[in-house]
């Protein structure tokens, strides 16, 4: 669906593709992720986006060349 979830630290991120409505919580302070604080984070909140776009990239070049398992693993 094109949604991705990324946790860091006590921060969650919610990445959209494709969309710019991305979300981002801070977990001590809001357990079940209502109070979306991405406009208050905005330097945050990009670089989780830019590092949940680099683990999908990596999967999807690993995916491609099959290479989801380390050589050592099969």
């Amino acid at each position: 669906n094109g949604e991705y979830i990324l946790r860091d630290g006590d921060y969650l991120c919610k990445y959209h593709d494709g969309l710019n409505d991305s979300e981002l919580y801070y977990l001590p302070n809001d357990v079940n992720a209502k109070k979306n604080i991405a406009s208050q984070n905005k330097a945050l909140l990009k670089k989780l986006i830019l590092k949940t776009q680099a683990i999908i990239q990596e999967y999807n070049s690993r995916l491609i060349e099959n290479k989801l398992i380390g050589d050592e693993e099969r």
